[in-house]
């Protein structure tokens, strides 16, 4: 079978197992709204039922703390979170944490809606099912984005919408080797009709031009949006905030000592290929580089071999970059400084150099791997 045949009946295979998780949510939930009503006796005064919540959202954590033992975020945002951060991988607790809490929040009369959790169920089991067969990044979000769609149509009765829903938020691209499989897995769910269609049309324009007048992102990407972690149909933006830094770091760089001398640096120069060399001190900070091209007039003047210091050749670079940087702020140092390496001190520690060749190769890289063709 070809790839896009075994993406296509993948998709499928999502959709339907979004629109199961959906119906468990759903019934999940019914089932403790009957069983705390059987449970509190209709003799009992009504205001017990402000207490309700209250005990759902206890019973939640309990369950959370003790017998999940992982944190159970907000579904939708930990889903673009681990998009954006996590190569589209989420844990396995979410095939089931999402269904347990919702159940016990949403059925102890908790006011919040189940798309969240539905969502995060259902992606949860295409990230399971892509990472069983090995699916490559693109493919890997485009399941999620399948989960996205088959279970926000399960839940609403709306696959169209839930088309809409999974382009704009989950951020994929909508191409022709993309649209098919979400088409499937939103359409594998059962749907209703479209009498209200018209009017939710009207209504979704006016509430996105009011929302987008006061913000630029919505309730799910506020958030990530605030800490840079939003990935947005911008490709390019994407990609580069898909770079981690700490994998782009250089460390075959010849390390001198401020003590050392021209000899020393001449020596180096023979068994290594790099133009450049930073000088660190015995407690492994930076305290200067040495360009190749600023020693070429003297390199070759064996009467200052044994005279000229290390110390007097170096220099201290600017710019710098710092292993927790993002690579937004790599690129714009690159670019503000012009220079083609930049070291990476952490806590005035030497670590390496960051080369702009090699951010540009692996940038190429990533948009392949990420591009639906």
């Amino acid at each position: 079978m070809s790839e896009r045949g075994f993406i296509t009946a993948l998709s499928i295979i999502v959709g339907v197992l979004s629109g199961m998780a959906a119906v468990v949510i759903k019934n999940s939930v019914r089932l403790t709204q009957h069983l705390v009503h059987t449970m509190v006796s209709t003799q009992m005064h009504n205001y017990i039922y402000f207490a309700l919540p209250l005990v759902g959202i206890i019973l939640t954590v309990l369950v959370v703390k003790y017998v999940i033992r992982n944190e159970v975020r907000h579904g939708i945002p930990n889903v673009l979170y681990s998009i954006s951060k996590r190569k589209g991988l989420i844990s396995n607790h979410n095939l089931f944490s999402s269904v347990v809490a919702s159940s016990l929040t949403v059925g102890f009369g908790g006011s919040v809606g189940l798309e969240g959790p539905t969502v995060a169920t259902g992606t949860a089991w295409g990230s399971w099912l892509a990472k069983y067969f090995r699916l490559s990044y693109k493919n890997t979000i485009l399941m999620l984005a399948c989960a996205c769609a088959g279970a926000m149509a399960a839940i609403f009765k709306a696959p169209i919408a839930a088309i809409v829903f999974a382009v704009e938020v989950i951020m994929i691209d909508l191409t022709v080797f993309s649209l098919v499989p979400l088409l499937l897995a939103s359409e594998t769910v059962i749907s209703g009709g479209y009498k209200l269609f018209v009017p939710l049309m009207v209504t979704a324009t006016f509430a996105y031009i009011i929302v987008r007048t006061f913000t630029p992102n919505s309730v799910y990407h506020y958030q990530l949006a605030s800490r840079k972690e939003l990935l947005t149909h911008d490709k390019d933006a994407n990609v580069l905030q898909m770079l981690v830094v700490k994998k782009l770091i250089e460390t075959d760089f010849e390390v001198l000592s401020p003590d050392a001398t021209l000899r020393d640096l001449t020596v180096s120069i023979s068994h290594n290929h790099r133009n450049l060399f930073p000088v660190v001190d015995k407690n492994g900070t930076l305290v200067g580089m040495v360009k190749m091209d600023d020693v070429r007039d003297i390199i070759f003047k064996h009467e200052l071999y044994d005279t000229v210091k290390i110390s007097e050749l170096m220099y201290m670079p600017t710019d710098h970059i710092d292993p927790n940087d993002n690579m937004e702020t790599v690129a714009h140092k690159f670019e503000s400084s012009g220079r083609y390496n930049l070291a990476v001190i952490e806590n005035g520690k030497y670590i390496g150099f960051i080369s702009r060749a090699r951010v540009f190769t692996t940038y190429r890289k990533q948009i392949i791997d990420v591009s639906h063709v």
